[in-house]
């Protein structure tokens, strides 16, 4: 699927899903919600196609994922962003959980030609109500180092399963988080809501360049997630009875929309940064 358009039409790259296009047929099991307000409002213009394809996104850092993640980060933090106002003492990550990024689409895809190296079009309002087409809310959770170890441990649990490596409880992660996985390692188990094997995959975890202690119970960290994972969703038992100490009120898609206004423009269209928040080892 893609996000933004060109001539109306949805592309889909050969083997990826590309965040960069629009709508000419629907697919009535994905349809444009009806209540959508002005969705052929431009919100943002990319420099590239995002891909959004649910086993890219579900195994691996992803530049659709650092996008969302960094506008949850940003509207916590910027005091510069007139859309909200900073939280005191500031958030120190973001996650979001992959199954959150669709890519079943509303569009008839086509095949976008080799080489076809055209800029991707504006981005609308419903592209992105496409890719986010849940009504989660951005909120703020505290955790110990040693809770946030739970998480990534799940997080990372089903890498390298030759059964079904992407599970859409993977998380993508903001600016600022440095993750290494070695799928060589005993994965994180979860039973009837409960840890029931620790995990050990997760050999480097650092915020802003602090690392993060495994067993370290003191340490409390700020996480921006949304209130479906907030709420112990997709086996995340950790945050299960953790009650959030700031909401944004709005839906993911809006806090991207809001981003993307911000950081883009069609002389100056929004940039990917380098990949290099996960690090892979053994996963192949």
């Amino acid at each position: 699927m893609a996000l933004g358009r060109r001539d109306g039409i949805l592309l889909i790259a050969p083997l990826l899903v590309v965040l960069g296009s629009g709508c000419v047929v629907f697919n009535d099991e994905c349809a444009a919600p009806a209540d959508l307000i002005d969705p052929d409002r431009i919100v943002g213009y990319l420099a590239e196609d995002l891909s959004v394809d649910e086993e890219y996104v579900r195994t691996q850092e992803t530049e659709i994922g650092d996008l969302i993640t960094d506008a949850y980060l940003d509207a916590f933090n910027d005091a510069d962003n007139p859309n909200y106002r900073p939280v005191v003492p500031p958030v120190d990550a973001a996650v979001e959980n992959a199954g959150g990024i669709r890519d079943e689409g509303f569009c008839a895809p086509v095949e976008r030609l080799p080489g076809d190296d055209t800029d991707p079009p504006p981005l609308r309002r419903a592209d992105l109500r496409e890719v986010f087409p849940f009504t989660n809310r951005v909120v703020v959770l505290e955790l110990t180092s040693r809770e946030l170890y739970e998480v990534f441990e799940h997080s990372v649990s089903a890498l390298g399963d030759p059964e079904d490596p992407s599970r859409g409880f993977f998380l993508q992660v903001s600016q600022g988080v440095e993750l290494t996985v070695d799928c060589s390692r005993t994965p994180q188990r979860v039973a009837d809501g409960q840890i029931v094997q620790a995990g050990e995959r997760v050999t480097r975890l650092r915020f802003g360049g602090v690392d993060l202690l495994r067993g370290d119970d003191t340490t409390v960290w700020r996480v921006a997630t949304n209130d479906f994972l907030a709420q112990g969703n997709d086996g995340y038992v950790t945050f299960a009875d953790k009650l959030p100490l700031h909401s944004l009120g709005k839906f993911s898609f809006e806090v991207v929309e809001d981003y993307l206004s911000l950081n883009s423009s069609e002389d100056a269209p929004y940039v990917p940064p380098p990949l290099g928040r996960i690090e892979q080892v053994n996963c192949e």
